[in-house]
């Protein structure tokens, strides 16, 4: 499971101000996840987290790139 974190706390320490700032304003929140964030890796979370509410999945792709993606599918 994720953990959401303002964009006020710590990861934002090594960033500029304004920059954390524009974050919050544009109501953007930042997510520790468990794992590198590959493509492939956040596929699989991402067909994980819809089986887990119950969503009929049977194949899921994250594009890095307008041309390159990453699928993961469901058995």
């Amino acid at each position: 499971m994720p953990m959401t974190i303002s964009p006020a706390s710590w990861i934002c320490s090594g960033l500029r101000s304004p920059t954390c700032a524009l974050e919050e304003d544009e109501g953007f929140s930042l997510s520790v996840l468990p794992f590198r964030t590959t493509a492939e890796n956040l596929a699989r979370y991402f067909a994980d987290r819809l089986l887990e509410e119950g969503m009929p999945v049977s194949q899921v792709d994250v594009y890095e790139t307008p041309l390159n993606c990453a699928s993961y599918f469901v058995e």
